[in-house]
């Protein structure tokens, strides 16, 4: 059953933009291909890729998820989390046109779609991939938030620490194998604080350094992080190679574009020491993949975080810095997003 997000089909119904197709009955994959049409006033960054190292390749389209819900408030919300129920199919191929996207793929059983959930979530180096940014309806940029977002008010607080909570208890999870005590732990836009003041309870004899370049958000997480800094994330307050650990939680959809999430990525890792670590993740979808990290030199050992109790995923990467700090230095330096890149013959 082909469908279009906000259009009517060439079947004669009509999606209004939200919810996803009926599923095939559960007799197996067909080798009939579907599509889905996504104009680009109808949020086709919510499309996603899977790759499984099988060489398995799934598309799927995000909607609201109840582990984004805030509190008390268990209105599902989208943010990064896919499930399987958000699968659409397999072996996707996609066709751009100056009004949207259009994704072809082969329908999948719900028995199918379980089973290639689960391939998934099985191995921390599948990789999800969200192609398409966030484009302002009128002109045609990528969103981002005003500067007085950032102020922190209550209510601001209390979202952006309600929005990344089941994000954090499984990160600092997985700081466990990094042993963060007696280690220095660099957040370059820490926000309200949160997460640094988390790991500190955690793990009291690390050391919290905390970045933000909104002077309220700074002074709120002074109250909770060992040291504070207010500055811009692309000129990191603390001395080059002096952190263990890198926490990036801001190079995401919705908070900067494409184009400065890569610029910035190079400043963060310019602070960490050689054979230290970066983890990066975020409330909404991450505008760096694992390949740009390796590109940069980075040994990459994780690429997806699996929440057991919500069966859902999300990008998470952990990456160590080479002790050969000269040799990412080069592969820094010989690649750039959007500047010195290998020239397209004309």
């Amino acid at each position: 059953m082909s469908w279009i997000v906000g259009r009517r089909s060439r079947h004669g119904s009509a999606n209004g933009g939200s919810g996803r197709p009926p599923g095939p009955p559960d007799t197996g994959t067909t080798d009939a291909p579907d599509l889905i049409y996504v104009p680009f006033e109808k949020k086709p960054h919510d499309l996603f890729r899977l790759h499984l190292r099988d060489g398995r390749r799934v598309v799927g389209l995000k909607t609201a998820h109840q582990a984004h819900n805030r509190g008390d408030d268990l209105t599902p919300r989208k943010g990064c989390l896919v499930d399987e129920s958000m699968i659409l199919g397999v072996d996707p191929r996609e066709q751009l046109s100056e009004d949207g996207v259009t994704v072809y793929y082969r329908p999948v059983s719900a028995a199918q779609r379980r089973a290639l959930f689960d391939a998934a979530v099985a191995d921390a180096m599948t990789d999800l991939h969200f192609p398409y940014p966030h484009l302002d309806r009128r002109t045609r940029r990528e969103r981002r938030p005003a500067p007085e977002y950032w102020t922190a008010t209550p209510a601001r607080v209390d979202e952006l620490d309600g929005d990344e909570e089941v994000l954090r208890r499984y990160a600092l999870g997985r700081l466990r194998s990094l042993d963060p005590n007696g280690k220095m732990v660099f957040d370059p836009a820490c926000s309200t604080g949160r997460f640094l003041a988390e790991v500190k309870r955690t793990f009291p004899a690390a050391r919290t350094v905390g970045q933000d370049l909104s002077a309220s958000m700074a002074d709120h997480a002074s109250r909770q992080v060992d040291e504070i800094h207010v500055g811009d994330a692309a000129r990191p307050a603390i001395p080059a190679a002096s952190a263990d650990i890198v926490v990036i939680r801001f190079l995401n959809l919705d908070v900067v574009s494409t184009a400065d999430a890569h610029r910035l990525l190079d400043a963060c890792l310019s602070a960490c020491r050689p054979g230290g670590w970066l983890i990066l993740f975020g409330h909404t979808p991450v505008l760096v993949s694992a390949e740009w990290l390796a590109m940069l030199g980075l040994r990459v050992v994780q690429r997806t975080g699996h929440l057991a109790d919500h069966r859902a995923m999300f990008q998470f990467y952990v990456a160590q810095v080479p002790e050969d700090r000269a040799q990412r230095d080069r592969s820094a330096t010989s690649i750039a997003f959007g500047g010195r890149h290998r020239a397209v013959p004309s």
